[in-house]
C-alpha cells in the first residue's frame, strides 16, 4: 500500500508494504510533533504518525471503514485494527460520521506507542 504526502512543499512517496521503506520513514520523520496527511493509491485519505518506536498509519477507506495499521521501529507490521467508520451508507445516500476527515472540528488523534509508555 502506497501513501503519498506533502510536507512543506515536499511529497512524501512510502510503501508500506516495503519494511525497509517504513524503517527509513520513521528514522526520518520520528520527531515531528504532529501527523501528515496523504491519499493512498486507492484515493483514500490517511494520516500518518511517526514516533522513536514506530509509526501508526489510519486510513479512512472507500467502503467507510477507518483502518489503523502499526509498524515497529524496525518498519514490520504489528497488527491492524478497525475504528468504526467514518461514513455510512443508508439506502445509497453516503452521510459522513463525525469522524469524518471533512468535518470541520480536528479528529483527536491517541498516539498508542506512547500509551504504551514505549
Amino acid at each position: 500500500m502506497k501513501s503519498s504526502t506533502s510536507q512543506f512543499g515536499k511529497q512524501l512517496i512510502l510503501d508500506f508494504s516495503n519494511p525497509e521503506e517504513v524503517k527509513e520513514a520513521i528514522k526520518r520523520y520520528r520527531h515531528l510533533d504532529h501527523s501528515v496527511d496523504g491519499i493512498n493509491q486507492n484515493g483514500e485519505q490517511q494520516h500518518i504518525s511517526f514516533s522513536e518506536s514506530g509509526a501508526v498509519l489510519t486510513t479512512y477507506q472507500a467502503n467507510g471503514f477507518v483502518r489503523i495499521n502499526y509498524f515497529d521501529e524496525n518498519g514490520q507490521l504489528e497488527g491492524e485494527a478497525f475504528d468504526g467508520r467514518w461514513k455510512m451508507i443508508d439506502e445509497g445516500i453516503e452521510t459522513r460520521a463525525s469522524t469524518s476527515p471533512l468535518c470541520t472540528r480536528p479528529i483527536p488523534f491517541i498516539d498508542p506507542y506512547r500509551e504504551r509508555g514505549v
